[in-house]
């Protein structure tokens, strides 16, 4: 058997798996070590971006506090640094673990890691001095981008060659995670090419959005589930069903066309919207069939766990996941539309995604990876950490939930009423009220970001 690899080999087949999980190699140390720093910061940018939501004078009239640095800032870090860092890692541990190989391109991948942070973390500081491209979730400058593309396509790379020493022990763990590693950048290109105005820019922001929510956090976050489950049940991770393909083959054919949601109401042709609640509905599939086939996957066998800290954030983050679609697929709707479209459920899609289901299953991952759930010191911290985390965040949710129905009805009221204008003075009409929920909220998220200390 060869060392670091969890698969035994008898004139190269696969005959068994080992019982316990191999540690993290360096590389993938190194992955989750940097990551954690951008979580650490997204934390704290966060918790400030709330805060002036709550008490909007606290830093006055000084701009590298204001909430156009702090969000974008807090964003980037999170999805950019922490996510899809960590994420990578999760590659590069799940790959060869799963195939029965050794990684290939251990230089290459450590090139990548370079780039990428190299080019996320200057990218933040000139987002930090004004340099904002100004486009959500896409704010970085080009030339920040640049280095960022290029760690993504070498981290392909790796995860392909990886994956072609062994082509037949493909199961989903492989197909989602090497099938992300490639989406990822070519949507990441197509998001940033520039030069394209008005409305057309408008459908490239939301395509590069939702693409980059379903094609790479949610396979690889899918991808990571799909590994860790089976592994904690005692079962082949590699063990592919006619649900693990469906739930495959539909997430990558729907999931990006969800965008268009974000222009309902717009300037677009009645067609495109109708296209986009289509899709949002279809989103329902995938989810459904990847949270059905991940819990026939434990079924009869939770009490046999011995990583129950492993298993609390996997579980918590595949109950977040399916949440997703119903939100997505209310802010989607026309009828439901036009009450929470453009309020606090915007940012609330992103709280439930990015900070909680995404990242749920990468402090899985790297609890798993690292050891820290297993055995008679189970850290008490760990424990802690995956209560705040959750209470952290469905405080936050709660209240942003809430803020955007008060919010949302409150436009609306105005509209069919006639009493007042939702601009100009009537605009304190909605904003008024929504001040005891941005309070809540920065609350939650303040917890958010101090139990990711405990991390």
């Amino acid at each position: 058997m060869t060392a670091g690899i969890e698969v035994s080999e008898r004139n190269g087949e696969a005959v068994g798996l080992r019982p316990s999980p191999i540690p993290a190699s360096g590389l993938v140390r190194y992955h989750l070590g940097i990551a954690t720093g951008f979580l650490l910061l997204a934390g704290a940018f966060a918790a400030l971006a709330s805060w002036q939501l709550a008490a909007p004078g606290v830093f006055g009239d000084l701009a590298a506090a204001s909430y156009g640095r702090m969000f974008p800032m807090a964003i980037n870090a999170l999805l950019l640094g922490w996510l899809t860092i960590g994420f990578l890692g999760a590659v590069y541990y799940v790959v060869p673990r799963a195939s029965g190989v050794r990684l290939v391109g251990q230089g290459m991948a450590a090139v990548s890691l370079f780039l990428l942070t190299f080019g996320i973390g200057l990218g933040i500081g000139a987002v930090y001095l004004g340099a904002s491209e100004g486009t959500p979730y896409l704010e970085l400058p080009l030339w920040a981008d640049g280095f960022v593309i290029v760690g993504l396509f070498l981290a392909a790379v790796v995860a392909t060659r990886t994956v072609a020493q062994r082509k037949d022990r493909l199961g989903p763990p492989q197909w989602y995670l090497m099938a992300a590693t490639w989406w990822l950048p070519l949507i990441f290109l197509a998001g940033n090419l520039p030069g394209i105005p008005g409305f057309s820019g408008a459908i490239q922001g939301s395509f590069y959005r939702a693409g980059v929510t379903g094609l790479w956090f949610a396979a690889a976050g899918v991808g990571v589930a799909y590994y860790l489950i089976p592994k904690l049940a005692g079962t082949d991770p590699v063990k592919p069903s006619a649900l693990s393909a469906l739930g495959f083959w539909s997430l990558a054919f729907v999931w990006a066309g969800t965008g268009a949601r974000d222009v309902i109401y717009g300037p677009g042709a009645d067609w495109y919207e109708t296209l986009g609640i289509g899709l949002s509905i279809a989103l329902l599939v995938p989810v459904v069939v990847i949270f059905a086939d991940l819990a026939i996957a434990m079924r009869g066998r939770w009490g046999a766990v011995e990583d129950r800290i492993t298993l609390r954030f996997v579980v918590a983050g595949a109950w977040l996941f399916a949440v997703i679609p119903l939100a997505n697929l209310l802010m989607a709707l026309r009828t439901s539309s036009a009450v929470v479209q453009f309020t606090e459920w915007v940012p609330a899609f992103e709280y439930l995604a990015y900070y909680g289901a995404f990242s749920l299953w990468l402090f899985a991952f790297a609890y798993y990876a690292l050891g820290a759930g297993r055995g008679p010191s189970r850290p008490g911290a760990a424990l802690w950490h995956f209560r705040y985390t959750v209470i952290g965040l469905g405080i936050a949710l709660v209240a942003m939930w809430s803020a955007g129905l008060l919010g949302g009805f409150t436009w609306v009221a105005g509209v069919n009423s006639g009493l007042y204008e939702n601009f100009g003075n009537g605009w304190f009409n909605t904003t008024s009220e929504l001040e005891l929920y941005y309070g809540v909220r920065a609350v939650g998220i303040l917890v958010y970001a101090l139990a990711q200390v405990l991390f």
